[in-house]
C-alpha cells in the first residue's frame, strides 16, 4: 500500500515512517511505502492542484499537516484556521472523489474546544465526516524519534528538568490528569485505521494519570505549583475506541524508553 503522509517530516510523521521500517516492512516484502507530503519538501496542502496530483498517484492518505498546539493557534489564529481547516477540506475531498481512505489525526482538544487550536480540529473532524473519512483523536502523544527536541509536552519538559537537575513548576500543584499514550502506538493505530469505516476514534490508553503521579513516575519527589491557565483545563471525553487496536506500551514504560 503507497501511502500518501501530509506533514510527513513532522514529529508524528518521522516517527510513523520508523515504525513502518522496523516493523511493518521487514525481510523482502515492503508492506507500506509512505509518500511524504510535506512543505519542507516544497509540497502545501493549500496548493490544490499539486495535492490533487499526489493523492492520485497513492492508496490512502494519512493527513497529519496542521499547526498544532495552543500557544502557535492563539498567535497566528488565521493561519492555523487556514492549515488545519482549508487544508483538511482539500486533501479529505480529493480522498474521496479519487475513492481513497483518507485519515485525519485530530486531538482530544476537538471534543469541547476552549481555543484556537481545538475549534479547528473540531472543524476539520466535521469536513472529514460530511467526506466520509477517518479520525482518530489522539490523546497526550510523547516518546519516540525526536521527541525531545521537537515537542515541549508534559513528558517532555519533565524529562529536560531532570536531565538539567532542575525542580519542575506544575500547574495548579499537578493534579489534573491526561491519558499518555506512546506514539508507537499512535503510530499503529494510525495504520490500524485505514481499514476502518467513517467514524471518530479515539487513540489512548484509557487511563488518566496525574502530572503529580507523573513526575514521580519519572523520579521526581519534590515540584513547584503554579495557576494553571482556563485555557488549558482538559474536557472530558467520550468516543468509541477504534476496534482492533489497543496501547501496548504503559507509561512507566514509555517513559523508560529513550527520546531523543
Amino acid at each position: 500500500m503507497k501511502i500518501l503522509v501530509t506533514g510527513g517530516k513532522g514529529y508524528i510523521g518521522t516517527n510513523l515512517r520508523y515504525q513502518i521500517e522496523t516493523t511493518y516492512n521487514v525481510g523482502k516484502t515492503t508492506k507500506y511505502e509512505l509518500i511524504d507530503y510535506d512543505i519542507i519538501n516544497g509540497f502545501d496542502v493549500l496548493n490544490a492542484e499539486q495535492l490533487f496530483h499526489a493523492i492520485r498517484e497513492v492508496d490512502a492518505v494519512i493527513h497529519l499537516a496542521a499547526v498544532s498546539g495552543i500557544v502557535a493557534c492563539e498567535k497566528e489564529p488565521g493561519h492555523a484556521t487556514k492549515v488545519n481547516v482549508d487544508g483538511t477540506c482539500i486533501s479529505s475531498r480529493f480522498a474521496t472523489a479519487l475513492n481513497k481512505p483518507f485519515v485525519l489525526a485530530s486531538s482530544f482538544a476537538a471534543e469541547n474546544p476552549i481555543n484556537v487550536y481545538g475549534y479547528t480540529k473540531r472543524l476539520a473532524e466535521a469536513v472529514v465526516l460530511k467526506n466520509r473519512g477517518i479520525i482518530c483523536r489522539l490523546s497526550n502523544v510523547y516518546g519516540g524519534h525526536e521527541y525531545l527536541s521537537r515537542k515541549n509536552s508534559v513528558v517532555s519538559f519533565l524529562k529536560k528538568c531532570q536531565e538539567a537537575g532542575e525542580l519542575p513548576q506544575l500547574h495548579d500543584e499537578g493534579m489534573h490528569k491526561r491519558d499518555f499514550i506512546h506514539v508507537s502506538d499512535v503510530c499503529w493505530g494510525l495504520i490500524e485505521a485505514l481499514r476502518q469505516s467513517s467514524g471518530i476514534y479515539k487513540i489512548c490508553t484509557g487511563k488518566e494519570t496525574s502530572i503529580k503521579d507523573l513526575a514521580k513516575l519519572m523520579g521526581f519527589s519534590n515540584i513547584k505549583s503554579i495557576p494553571m491557565p482556563e485555557d488549558r483545563k482538559p474536557q472530558p471525553i467520550q468516543v468509541q475506541s477504534l476496534p482492533g487496536w489497543s496501547h501496548k506500551i504503559s507509561l512507566g514504560e514509555g517513559v523508560s524508553l529513550s527520546m531523543v
